[in-house]
């Protein structure tokens, strides 16, 4: 295969998960606080805390597949 491909392929596959997780993660912070409206202030810096540590996964492997050759 050609690098450039195996490049776009691990991109497109190593963001999928991710995005999915920030989504999953909105969705279920969305839900808590329209259930308990009072816990907004707790959930939000956790729901901050999770969003960069997901980020966090997609910037690991963009370096990963700029450092292949």
């Amino acid at each position: 295969m050609d690098p450039t491909t195996v490049k776009g392929l691990a991109i497109a596959i190593g963001t999928m998960m991710p995005a999915l997780s920030l989504g999953w993660i909105g969705s279920s912070v969305m839900k808590a606080i329209g259930r308990n409206p009072e816990v907004a202030g707790k959930i939000l810096p956790i729901l901050l805390i999770s969003s960069a540590l997901v980020e966090a996964i997609a910037i690991y492997v963009l370096v990963v597949v700029f450092t292949i050759s």
